[in-house]
């Protein structure tokens, strides 16, 4: 129940943010890049957020090798496998959302990079927890997982702010596209 609640809640928020964003600091872009800087924004936090409350499934069995990619052997194609586990799905996840947020960063704040270069650098820090996530090993992972959580839910949740702060703040060099 309280996983209904949660989703029903950050989906309004998500709703509202894009919303209130496009009808302000994005006034003058189209509808669907307003919608693409609310996702590449929102949904990290939120996600992070879902995984500290929640947990995530994770590739296990007896025949797991303390390597990188040891979970292999226990592989096997399942729909939970691909949607809920740390091994696939988050990193999956992760690679696509620092990708969309270079390329929105780059789009936004494009007239002045040197100003912006914080969100590079925390983008970045994103970036590489998700790399030590793709590469750990089934015994890295079980003490690493917490640790990607949290710091992903904290650099992605400043960024967002940042962001919203950063568009509003003409200093930083956002100028309509």
């Amino acid at each position: 129940m309280t996983e209904l609640l949660v989703s029903i809640l950050l989906t309004v928020f998500f709703i509202v943010h894009f919303l209130f964003s496009w009808y302000t600091s994005l006034k003058t872009e189209k509808w669907y890049f307003a919608l693409v800087v609310s996702i590449t924004f929102l949904t990290p936090w939120m996600s992070h957020l879902w995984h500290i409350l929640y947990g995530e499934d994770r590739i296990k069995c007896e025949e797991s090798k303390d390597e990188a990619f040891g979970w292999t052997p226990c592989f096997e194609p399942t729909y939970n496998t691909f949607v809920n586990t740390y091994e696939i799905t988050l990193v999956l996840e992760g690679l696509f959302f620092v990708g969309l947020g270079y390329y929105v960063l780059y789009t936004l704040f494009k007239k002045n990079l040197c100003r912006n270069i914080l969100f590079f650098i925390m983008n970045t820090v994103l970036l590489t927890t998700t790399l030590i996530l793709m590469f750990a090993s089934p015994l890295y992972l079980d003490n690493y997982e917490e640790t990607f959580n949290w710091s992903g839910f904290i650099v992605s949740l400043i960024m967002w702010i940042l962001v919203e702060i950063y568009l509003r703040v003409p200093y930083f060099g956002y100028i309509s596209i």
